[in-house]
């Protein structure tokens, strides 16, 4: 009789320690917050705010540049030669070519 005893109560905690491990396994990857998803949103989340950092760190050089605009004339008139090609009445435009930008 000890010996069922004993069988039985050995079966009843194999299965107790079956139910809690298939019960863990469930809540990590299959459940609705699962242990994957919470990964995946916190990887997600890391790389948002890495380029959140970056488009703010832009926008503060944009803003510098814009102040720096505003204050000086000086910059709008190289930024107008430079990229737009424009000059004073008296003046003439000298430009230098380089021989690989001719062939």
């Amino acid at each position: 009789m000890k010996r069922k005893n004993e069988k039985s109560k050995k079966s009843t905690v194999r299965i107790v320690v079956i139910c809690i491990f298939l019960s863990i396994m469930y809540l990590s990857f299959i459940d609705h917050f699962s242990l994957v998803k919470v990964i995946k949103a916190k990887l997600k989340t890391s790389r948002l705010e890495s380029k959140l950092a970056e488009v703010n760190k832009a926008n503060e050089e944009l803003k510098d540049k814009n102040e720096s605009l505003k204050k000086s004339d000086d910059e709008i008139e190289r930024i107008a030669r430079e990229q737009f090609g424009y000059r004073k009445k008296d003046e003439n435009e000298v430009r230098f070519i380089d021989k690989k930008e001719i062939e």
